[in-house]
């Protein structure tokens, strides 16, 4: 195989583990904002929650399963690791809506 393919097939692989898994950080769905309203949460904290998931929580390891953060759990988590990835309150609250609306609708 040709430099420019190694190279270019490395790239592609590359992009592909980047992708986020929609199964363990699910897109915000009519379903979640539907579940959203009814708890006073706004749409763009639901997309806020999910972007910092995404990012964020991967900057150090993999997503984990939505099926592993019960409520308590999840604000256990989240109050841990809030201070490694230093987020502040609008963000730990976004993260955490998004957390328990997504493990909801599921």
């Amino acid at each position: 195989m040709p430099l420019t393919r190694k190279i270019a097939a490395g790239f592609l692989f590359l992009l592909a583990g980047c992708a986020v898994d929609s199964r363990n950080a699910p897109p915000v769905s009519a379903g979640m904002l539907a579940v959203a309203a009814r708890r006073h949460v706004a749409p763009a904290t639901l997309a806020t929650g999910r972007a910092i998931y995404a990012r964020r929580c991967t900057e150090c390891h993999s997503l984990q399963p939505m099926e592993k953060f019960d409520a308590p759990k999840a604000a256990g988590v989240l109050e841990d690791m809030s201070r490694r990835a230093k987020l502040n309150s609008a963000d730990q609250r976004a993260l955490l809506d998004y957390l328990r609306i997504a493990r909801e609708v599921r």
